[in-house]
């Protein structure tokens, strides 16, 4: 792929911007390219990652040999479904000899991070830092030209790993190539969504950056005031699924587009939002992405299943058909003229499905302000123990009565097929357990008792 025209940009950069914006012209090439020169494209990435992970790590010496691949022959992407899936208890066990370390390889070349844990089961991996990051960067830019957004307006971040921050303006890697507007930072950790709310009617960003659960935070605190807010152009939403009741919160309460983005601390960025549909374009340059169902087969469009991501930059601890914990539905070709592959839902952690007693999944990311608005309710959480019983707390903006909590045991228990038995709690504050992520289903390893809401998470 050659890079493509990248008109606007400065012409003198420094070396590594120079890397991002090249890379930047190749992704925009690949998204408009025929699919199978995508495929074509992904092989041969692929078999140079199989390669150097046979070469280099013991684990995947031994995994890929099992396989019965030669990594010396060309790879063809068939092949990868002769590699068992990758369990995060593999990774937690094998750490070690996952590692790909080339000779010569410096310390400042590889970057750890942990998972959050919100599955229940952190893991430890490395990242190549000399591919990962400039290929972060450059799919953060290609997100924000495919969402046309102007760099010159106000920008507001509320995100829970950031410190308070005014004065300030959008920052890398859009300030190095466009004209860097003012924009402001506050931390869901320790900023109410009333509070945020204020500065936002204040400040009237166009865009604001956050978390689904705190878009919905935001806007059930507008509802409660009777607030006309002023408009907001985007929600740029990552981190926790996107439904589409938030989706239709966001436009009926601010006028806003949510414009998200599907990652994992893993591998970076996964998919984007489409410019124009609300599902989603995988980035194939980066990943190779799989739907398989609980046999570990290819699912087709339409049906759930389980997320399997091969991180095509990951060389110093290659993750090859890793199971994300993820659920979510492959969807047919788009009309918006990018050809890269469409998923059209992410339903979130396979731990916030409830599983009824046939087998059946219901999801547990169903909005109680919408079924109950004359409740006030301003956040809720879900947790079920290991008897059965689901217990649904709630946080309001004022006390609900016994026949309030009865009609939302009935609600709950009806969506599920009246398989559980329900109890309500109304809270003053509901933890989260420091996690970024807020599930909207948290399993409880004991039996429910009234003292049960002390109960550690699994």
């Amino acid at each position: 792929m050659q890079p493509g025209s990248m008109v606007g940009f400065p012409r003198f950069l420094p070396p590594d911007q120079l890397l991002v914006r090249d890379l930047l012209g190749q992704l925009r090439a690949f998204e408009a390219a025929p699919p199978a020169i995508q495929r074509a494209t992904q092989a041969v990435q692929l078999g140079s990652l199989v390669s150097h992970a046979a070469a280099w790590s013991p684990f995947w010496r031994a995994r890929i040999a099992a396989a019965g691949i030669d990594p010396r022959a060309p790879f063809g992407m068939e092949m990868l479904t002769r590699l068992p899936v990758l369990s995060r208890a593999d990774v937690q066990a094998n750490a070690a000899g996952m590692r790909a370390h080339v000779p010569g390889t410096g310390p400042g070349d590889v970057e750890p991070t942990s998972t959050s844990g919100s599955t229940g089961l952190a893991v430890r991996v490395e990242r190549f830092r000399p591919l990962y990051k400039p290929l972060y960067e450059a799919a953060s830019m290609l997100d924000h030209q495919w969402h046309q957004r102007d760099s010159r307006r106000m920008l507001g971040i509320y995100v829970r790993t950031v410190r308070d921050a005014d004065g300030t303006r959008w920052g890398p890697p859009i300030s190095w190539f466009e004209a860097a507007g003012p924009a402001f930072l506050r931390s869901t950790a320790t900023t109410s969504a009333e509070a945020f709310l204020d500065i936002m009617r204040e400040r009237q960003p166009a865009y604001v950056a956050t978390y689904p659960s705190a878009l919905r935070a935001l806007a059930a605190v507008a509802l409660e005031r009777g607030a006309t807010m002023p408009p907001v152009s985007q929600f740029i939403t990552s981190t926790e699924p996107v439904t589409a009741a938030t989706r239709a919160l966001a436009r009926r309460v601010f006028g806003a587009r949510v414009t998200d983005r599907y990652s994992c601390e893993e591998c970076g960025w996964l998919a984007h939002q489409c410019p124009v549909h609300d599902h989603y374009h995988v980035l194939s340059a980066n990943v190779v992405l799989e739907v398989v169902d609980d046999d570990s087969q290819p699912c087709p469009p339409g049906q759930i299943g389980r997320v399997l991501v091969t991180a095509l930059h990951s060389y110093a601890m290659p993750l090859i058909r890793y199971e994300l914990g993820d659920l979510a539905v492959l969807g047919d070709g788009c009309d918006c003229g990018i050809t890269l592959p469409v998923l059209a839902g992410i339903e979130g952690r396979e731990r916030e499905f409830f599983v009824l007693p046939d087998g059946t999944r219901r999801s547990a990311a169903f909005n109680l302000a919408l079924a109950e608005p004359g409740m006030d309710i301003l956040e809720q959480q879900m947790r079920q123990y290991s008897c059965g019983t689901i217990e649904v707390l709630l946080r309001a903006g004022r006390p609900i009565d016994d026949a309030g909590r009865a009609r939302i045991a009935r609600f709950v228990g009806g969506l599920l097929d009246n398989a559980f038995p329900v109890r309500v709690r109304q809270e003053a504050s509901i933890s989260w357990t420091g996690q970024r992520k807020h599930l909207a289903l948290h399993r409880v390893e004991r039996p429910y008792a009234e003292e049960g809401r002390a109960a550690a998470f699994l």
